[in-house]
């Protein structure tokens, strides 16, 4: 012990005083009472026997209840109140990483809703003005012709009307961008596309006019995009 200050040379006694009340302890716990014993007597005269367990119907312990040494100077039940605090802020911290984990998983799934909407908008837009210069180029193409049938061959057949087109899709860019401010929605475009297909035969997604409303029937999967 020799090199230990008085403070550590105090401690190790006491850690040394205490293994040895442990021990001597767990002895005296390990032994049986003596049948000598006068309150061992007394319980036999009551009927106990070696062994059984106790109670009337024998429905009782039969080990000796353990013995919790207390070693700190806390109040009786602080340990367990401790104890207990531990276990909710633990409970807690589970509890805020799991909500974390949800909040997390929610504004990715948020996002990826909020890109494919914005995808989805811009994608009906597009095809909004696809139709609107389809349908520019049919009527002028009709115009020139004074037929409907084979419009769009016929207009791409007339420099003159090539040119219109041209310039329509300029126009019509314009148009889009100011009815676009105006939140084209997809009512919008699928009016615009029914127009197409039952005036002209036309289709925008099979890029095509049909000869007829029965060959168009016949021979397109559908109105929208995902049909085809």
């Amino acid at each position: 012990m020799t090199g230990l200050s008085k403070q550590q040379r105090k401690k190790l006694k006491l850690d040394q005083q205490r293994k040895e009340e442990d021990r001597n302890r767990s002895e005296g716990l390990g032994l049986a009472i003596s049948a000598s014993n006068k309150g061992f007597k007394m319980l036999q005269q009551m009927g106990y026997k070696p062994g059984s367990a106790l109670g009337k119907h024998g429905q009782g312990t039969v080990e000796p209840i353990n013995l919790d040494v207390k070693r700190s100077r806390t109040g009786l039940g602080r340990d367990q109140i401790e104890k207990t605090e531990e276990q909710l802020k633990a409970k807690i911290q589970q509890f805020k990483r799991e909500a974390e984990k949800r909040t997390q998983a929610m504004l990715k799934t948020e996002f990826q809703e909020r890109s494919k909407t914005s995808w989805k908008g811009r994608k009906i837009v597009r095809d909004y003005e696809k139709a609107q210069n389809a349908l520019r180029y049919l009527e002028e193409a009709v115009s020139s012709s004074g037929t409907r049938d084979h419009a769009i061959d016929n207009a791409k057949t007339n420099p003159e009307l090539k040119k219109k087109k041209t310039d329509g899709k300029e126009e019509g860019s314009h148009d889009v961008e100011d009815e676009s401010e105006e939140e084209i929605e997809l009512q919008d475009l699928l009016d615009l596309l029914q127009r197409l297909r039952t005036e002209y035969f036309y289709c925008l997604y099979c890029g095509c006019q049909y000869e007829s409303h029965d060959a168009l029937l016949n021979n397109c999967p559908g109105l929208e995009e995902e049909d085809h």
